[in-house]
């Protein structure tokens, strides 16, 4: 039971130190960016937009059927 106590004396000291907020605040940021980018995907086909069927991972074109 040593572990949940210093597990919890960590955490206590995490929110003191108010890093927690910060941990949470950079969560976000990360989380919004990353769905910013994914958003914007469709769109970096230069004149012409890309289709579902250009938005595949390279391995499946190369993917036989053992896959």
């Amino acid at each position: 039971m040593a572990i949940w106590t210093i597990a919890r004396m960590t955490m206590l000291e995490a929110s003191r130190r108010k890093l927690l907020i910060a941990l949470g605040v950079l969560t976000l940021l990360v989380i919004t960016a990353i769905g910013y980018g994914f958003s914007r995907l469709p769109d970096i086909g230069g004149s012409r937009p890309l289709n579902h069927d250009d938005i595949k991972p390279s391995w499946s074109s190369s993917c036989s059927a053992s896959c």
